[in-house]
């Protein structure tokens, strides 16, 4: 081979490496714009959401419109809204029934404590009591098991907003759940002294099936 056909070979070399090396940065460059490193997925996003009628329950405080579950990342954000000037931070509260297993025939039936309404709509495995921050600032957090719930307060995870709270929390709070699960919302306000109204308005309405949260 002469000289001339050895260098011509040694810039075809250089090109065919030039040629490479680019597409190996291009990769990483849609790698990126992906929003993953190399060897990650990006994060999976369920997401649930319920709606209750502006005005169906009158009773100051207890008027549910708006609910929102999201699971992200391991963590679970939750947002509940009442109408609009109605939540009073004080003695609003609100349960939320977590049917992680989806099978409304397992966990504690129904929203009350007979198990008389709903029953067939959602069996909960897990609940969080929050609200009413006159008398505690903490989410209560109930895990049904053979014995009945275990009770624990979480003195963490909750902020207010006008018209509303904002919660989050491990995912882990819910044993091994994978994120998929349905779920009601229930409201009920503090009467004194040290007494509750019982339940009153519920998100999705009573004899609805409960909301889901699902793939987003």
């Amino acid at each position: 081979m002469g000289i001339s056909d050895s260098r011509a070979a040694e810039s075809r070399a250089a090109e065919s490496f030039l040629h490479a090396v680019s597409i190996l940065i291009l990769s990483g460059a849609v790698i990126s714009s992906l929003g993953c490193e190399e060897g990650t997925q990006p994060e999976t996003r369920l997401l649930g959401m319920a709606t209750d009628p502006l005005g169906d329950m009158p009773r100051r405080g207890a008027d549910l419109v708006s609910g929102q579950i999201e699971v992200i990342g391991g963590e679970v954000f939750i947002s509940i809204r009442w109408a609009p000037g109605t939540f009073v931070r004080d003695t609003s509260r609100v349960t939320l029934h977590l049917d992680t297993d989806e099978n409304p025939l397992t966990g504690s039936r129904g929203i009350n404590a007979t198990h008389t309404v709903d029953a067939d709509m959602i069996g909960s495995e897990f609940m969080f009591k929050f609200g009413a921050t006159g008398r505690s600032t903490d989410i209560t957090h109930y895990a049904f098991s053979d014995a009945g719930w275990n009770v624990q307060d979480l003195g963490c995870c909750v902020s207010y907003s006008g018209d509303g709270v904002d919660i989050r929390f491990p995912l882990g709070l819910l044993g091994d759940d994978d994120g998929f699960m349905a779920f009601k919302m229930v409201s009920a306000v503090d009467v004194e002294p040290g007494g509750f109204s019982g339940w009153l308005d519920v998100m999705p309405d009573v004899g609805l099936p409960a909301a889901r949260v699902e793939s987003g």
